[in-house]
């Protein structure tokens, strides 16, 4: 009798506990709507628009080849006369919901590196281009709000040089 008695009061024990923590250490501030795949698509919408609003020109978006992987933005710079021109643009963008001390740029790692190497050559070949087209990786860090805003947005250029 005693026994049972224990393992009731640990248990409720245990779930008031963590009701306590929940509610102490939770924000709703900070909880995040959107999706995992809502805020990718948001963070590229924001891409495209602010490389169009810099000049450059959105020759595809989402190329994706299974399964290696997706290109997220292929774009070329436009020129003097609003042309495209000049090397191709393989964009990587990476978003998050802004958290202290994480960064978009965090989640590049070397296997993701390769795998947009590898994944601009099979572009180059899929689109019957010289594999020695000019060309670049850039990454798009954006940061967001937790109301979907955006808080920060960083372009790194030919971030990816050694391919």
């Amino acid at each position: 009798m005693e026994f049972r008695y224990c393992l009731g009061f640990h248990a409720s024990c245990f779930v008031f506990l963590f009701y306590l923590f929940f509610r102490i250490f939770s924000n709703p501030a900070k909880i995040n709507v959107m999706s995992n795949k809502s805020l990718g698509q948001k963070g590229e919408d924001t891409a495209a628009e602010y490389l169009r609003k810099n000049g450059y020109k959105i020759i595809k978006r989402n190329f994706t080849k299974r399964p290696w992987g997706e290109i997220d933005i292929v774009a070329q710079k436009k020129g003097i006369l609003g042309v495209a021109q000049g090397k191709l643009i393989f964009v990587e963008v990476k978003s998050i919901v802004k958290r202290k001390n994480f960064f978009p740029e965090d989640q590049i790692t070397p296997k993701k590196e390769k795998q947009l190497c590898k994944m601009a050559q099979i572009y180059l070949s899929a689109n019957k281009l010289p594999l020695n087209t000019p060309q670049q990786i850039d990454i798009l860090a954006i940061e967001f709000d937790a109301n979907g805003q955006v808080i920060a947005m960083r372009h790194h250029q030919n971030a990816i040089e050694d391919y």
